[in-house]
């Protein structure tokens, strides 16, 4: 199914939303190593480096104990999972509130949901399938 034949229907965000809420479950998980409940500086510092797209190594770009610092809302040293799942990053600078080209997404991420899209062109899928893949890709993508 292309992106193009859902365009009619309308999403079910609320499925969207709790499918975005599991996978970033599934990531606090898969990064607290030692399985405290809470993230340390270098588990978080371990998962930021071993991100799917690479470490961030954007000029002017936060350090990973910068993020840190500002998930840590309580600064006790650790990321909760509340405090890591209601972290909500800045928007980058560039004032217009506007996306960059392509979203804001690497190209290599952009090229992944377009395969994906296409990929995903047998009958058998649903509208949500889809939604769902394209969610997991571009969450693999931050």
């Amino acid at each position: 199914m292309s992106i193009g034949a859902i365009s009619g229907n309308v999403p079910d965000f609320s499925s969207m939303r709790a499918n975005f809420e599991k996978m970033q479950a599934q990531r606090f998980e898969g990064a607290d190593a030692d399985k405290s409940g809470t993230l340390s500086l270098d588990e978080f510092k371990q998962a930021h480096a071993n991100r799917p797209q690479g470490p961030a190594n954007v000029a002017g770009a936060p350090s990973a104990e910068e993020i840190f610092a500002e998930i840590d809302t309580d600064g006790n040293g650790e990321v909760s999972s509340e405090e890591f799942s209601s972290f909500k990053p800045p928007r980058p600078p560039g004032g217009s509130g506007a996306p960059p080209a392509g979203g804001g997404l690497a190209s290599d991420t952009l090229a992944s949901l377009l395969a994906l899209q296409e990929e995903s062109s047998s009958e058998s899928d649903t509208s949500n399938d889809l939604i769902s893949q394209l969610l997991e890709a571009i969450s693999q993508g931050e």
